[in-house]
């Protein structure tokens, strides 16, 4: 999954967990549901000033847009960390 859908799906994830519609934070941010479908879905590119409106509108840090966990990396970083404590345990 590529960086823009990855972000979108965590603007999405945030957007739900607050309990808001497209449309509340559409007017929350003075945009239309259409463009908070594009953000959501990746289709357009998302300025800081974007981001920053985001945020503030959802009352979240940027980190939960823009750092979104990844299903594929968290086991991967979990099975590493294993690996490390397992080694050090042997040495």
């Amino acid at each position: 999954m590529n960086f823009k859908k990855q972000v979108g799906e965590a603007l999405k994830k945030a957007r739900q967990e607050k309990g808001l519609t497209m449309v509340q934070l559409a007017e929350l941010m003075g945009k239309d549901r259409v463009t908070i479908t594009r953000y959501e879905s990746g289709k357009q590119n998302l300025s800081i000033e974007t981001i920053t409106d985001i945020c503030k509108a959802l009352n979240v840090s940027p980190e939960i847009i823009l750092n979104p966990p990844t299903s594929k990396s968290t086991p991967e970083i979990s099975l590493l960390a294993s690996a490390g404590r397992a080694e050090d345990e042997e040495t």
